[in-house]
């Protein structure tokens, strides 16, 4: 029966048919959206992956003949995936037929941040319900979804974790009906969260689904699709992104090209195999949290250095970030639209007046020229960059992001040695603002391979996220030399007049 069809009946008819296929989710799926319709015209039904998966839970949950009263073995499910295949919409679907089926169902979701789960997963979810025959059934906010009357025993809710208090994550106890953790982008959750939230998951009929880019190849998210004992034995596959109706398949095969079959960022994300190293975003999220939520200030002989990411056009913003010393936060970031960057003289006045004003620093009691200013050398930056000299601007420098770097046994080129940098600027305390882009660039900067250490070609990197890094690319060219200040060349070229150096004699 369509969804159309299910529609005309009543709700008392509607819960009568969906209790008949109560244990078949590859049934309910169907019926519960109207499949080819407004926003899913063109979409027959789910792809193939998600049909195969959702009949295997059917019959894992067939298997357990819970009685609705004796609480069973808990029903464990891992699939590692490549990008782009489906995976926040699968649970999403999942979500709603097994509130739809299930009466007085306890779902708990958890995902890899307090980011993602606000801003994708739990969007997702709702969305679901939203296009769902049964919406009217339930209440939906951001956070929680329950069925209208029953909201303290029928729900499902969005859980963030925390490490310093894991029991918070205990799984809820649920003896008479589904008892339900779902874990988004589960190579990032901690193995004590999940520990704490699997043991606790002990009555009703039990289930735990893990999914995500398996971008660790430890802990228990690669145990269980390695088929290792993770907490339980899980049944597991890995989607290769290839095989999935929706992923662009030119551009993965671009990525096979550059990176190789074998590589780690291909058994992420595209064959959905945990790497041979782990893969984890370079910025980890104690990093991002700390540099937030300090304010330290730089010292007063540190230089003042600013760096823009050009965008020329596009539908990026061109970024203009600042640094002195460990202080990344004082000063704003400075955009402008892509769009009005078509010609080089807006940009040209720009920067002219980055170059000229005086900027507070820190608390604003001092205030700065800029010292140096270093711009990417793409595009046609050249023509800006040009034009500021010809203008008397001498402190400026281009830079090659994949030209060879320092130290090539240690960075593949220099996009790696300015990321390595302002990593390791962050590690010695340097502060940045709260800027949910710049925290969002962090969080998708993901090493391909570590000697020498070599970062995602910013081109591809784009076509995966469909934005530019800017926050962040511009943020770390500051790092691309030292620069001394003024003041200090000044002292030191006071110092060695009136003292010029003589050098002791070796038979003194």
């Amino acid at each position: 029966m369509s969804a159309v069809e299910a529609t005309l009946r009543s709700d008392e008819e509607l819960l009568s048919l969906i209790a008949e296929h109560q244990y078949h989710p590859e049934r309910l799926v169907m019926m519960l959206w109207p499949w080819g319709e407004g926003e899913l015209a063109g979409i027959e039904q789910p792809d193939a992956w998600q049909m195969d998966d959702f009949r295997e839970l059917g019959e894992e949950m067939r298997s357990r003949n819970y009685n609705g009263v004796d609480s069973v073995k808990k029903i464990l499910r891992a699939i590692g995936s490549g990008r782009g295949i489906g995976k926040s919409a699968s649970v999403g679907m999942l979500v709603v037929i097994l509130l739809a089926a299930f009466p007085d169902a306890k779902i708990t979701v958890m995902a890899n941040s307090g980011d993602q789960l606000s801003t994708k997963t739990w969007p997702e979810i709702s969305k679901w319900m939203r296009r769902s025959i049964v919406a009217h059934w339930f209440e939906v906010n951001t956070s929680i979804i329950y069925r209208k009357g029953a909201r303290d025993s029928w729900f499902a809710v969005p859980i963030t974790w925390n490490l310093e208090n894991p029991q918070a994550s205990a799984g809820q106890q649920n003896i008479g009906s589904v008892n339900v953790i779902i874990f988004d982008e589960a190579s990032e959750i901690p193995d004590k969260i999940a520990e704490v939230s699997l043991s606790g998951l002990t009555t009703g009929l039990p289930l735990a689904i893990a999914r995500g880019n398996p971008t660790m190849a430890t802990g228990f998210f690669a145990d269980s699709l390695c088929g290792k004992y993770a907490y339980g034995y899980w049944t597991a596959k890995s989607i290769d992104s290839r095989t999935c109706r929706f992923p662009n398949k030119e551009e993965l095969d671009e990525a096979i090209k550059v990176y190789g079959i074998d590589s780690d960022y291909v058994r992420v994300w595209i064959l959905g195999l945990p790497p041979k190293s782990n893969a984890a975003q370079y910025f980890d999220e104690d990093l991002i949290r700390k540099a937030q939520g300090s304010k330290n200030l730089g010292l007063a002989n540190d230089a003042l250095i600013a760096a823009c990411d050009f965008a020329w056009g596009g539908d990026d913003d061109n970024c203009v970030r600042f640094r002195h010393g460990l202080d990344l936060w004082s000063i704003p970031a400075i955009k402008i639209p892509g769009a009005q960057t078509r010609e080089p003289d807006f940009m040209v006045a720009k920067l002219a007046e980055v170059l000229t004003k005086e900027w507070p620093v820190g608390t604003g009691a001092r205030k700065l020229k800029v010292s140096m200013l270093f711009t990417d050398g793409s595009g046609i930056s050249s023509r800006v960059v040009t034009r500021l000299r010809e203008l008397g601007f001498k402190n400026i420098i281009e830079v090659n992001w994949m030209a060879q770097s320092m130290n090539p046994q240690k960075w593949k080129n220099v996009k790696a040695m300015m990321i390595d940098r302002l990593h390791e600027l962050l590690q010695n305390g340097a502060s940045i603002d709260d800027s949910k882009d710049l925290a969002a660039d962090m969080r998708q900067m993901m090493p391909i391979n570590y000697i020498p250490l070599q970062f995602e070609d910013k081109k591809l990197m784009k076509k995966r996220l469909g934005r530019s890094t800017d926050d962040l690319d511009a943020l770390a060219m500051t790092t691309y030399m030292p620069v001394v200040s003024p003041d200090v060349q000044r002292q030191a070229r006071e110092y060695h007049e009136e003292k010029p150096y003589v050098p002791a004699s070796p038979y003194s």
